[in-house]
């Protein structure tokens, strides 16, 4: 095998090689000496298969086999000798090779970069301590705590008040006609939440289980759904249940 180095640049490496074809030849010999051992044909025993029969029906197959052996190897060959570290697989190309010729390739190689040793006794580390108001500590439990809500069913018949999960069904209608998504079964909304359209919230407190209320509401001008926004509808509701977070003692 003949090396050569044709690129030489940073942490980039070239490297042009050859392989005698009696190198191939070899291989190629080997490794049908090895399948006539294990093939099966018509008219001749294990093992006694003539080579020449041999290379006719399997030569294209073993040349492929031993190509990419050979050049597996050299290339592992050429990393060895030429003590480099790849930081990446090699990039390989086949630039010549013609049966009973010599096989040519090259070799591109990305490096890892030598590192010197560091005197670690020299480091200097400053540790950070992050400092936060006592009310944004609090503010924070606060909003972690309100993630955190557990409801219980109210038992007693008593009206709806803010703080309060009511399990609501509701139909909206805007001049009379219900709208896509204007539809809910058992729908659970916190009063005094915010979470649903303004004004809404608002008209349900003092509601009992069983209540019927027609709520009014005007969406927002800038609603997501361009047919709703800024329109006024009336969601007719049935408070169905309430939970609380302050349950009967």
């Amino acid at each position: 095998m003949q090396v050569t180095e044709t690129k030489s640049e940073g942490l980039v490496r070239e490297f042009t090689v050859s392989i005698p074809a009696s190198t191939i030849e070899e291989n190629v010999n080997a490794k049908l000496k090895e399948l006539s051992s294990t093939v099966s044909i018509p008219g001749f025993r294990p093992g006694k298969v003539p080579q020449s029969l041999l290379r006719k029906k399997y030569g294209p197959s073993v040349m492929g086999e031993v190509l990419e052996q050979t050049v597996n190897d050299s290339v592992a060959q050429v990393i060895t000798e030429q003590e480099v570290r790849p930081a990446v697989q090699p990039k390989i190309e086949v630039t010549s090779f013609d049966e009973g010729k010599d096989l040519e390739f090259t070799v591109g190689l990305e490096l890892l970069p030598e590192l010197e040793e560091m005197d670690f006794s020299k480091i200097k580390l400053e540790r950070l301590v992050l400092s936060a108001p006592d009310e944004d500590i609090e503010k924070t439990i606060e909003n972690i705590a309100e993630g955190q809500k557990v409801f219980v069913k109210v038992e007693e018949d008593r009206a709806a008040e803010n703080g309060d999960a009511m399990i609501i069904d509701f139909v909206g209608k805007i001049d009379g006609v219900e709208f896509d998504g204007g539809k809910a079964e058992g729908y659970t909304l916190e009063l005094g939440s915010g979470s649903f359209i303004p004004g809404f919230e608002e008209q349900l407190v003092g509601a009992k289980a069983g209540d019927h209320v027609d709520v009014t509401v005007k969406f927002p001008d800038d609603y997501g759904a361009e047919n709703l926004a800024g329109k006024e509808t009336v969601l007719r509701s049935m408070f169905t249940n309430c939970k609380s977070l302050n349950p009967p003692r």
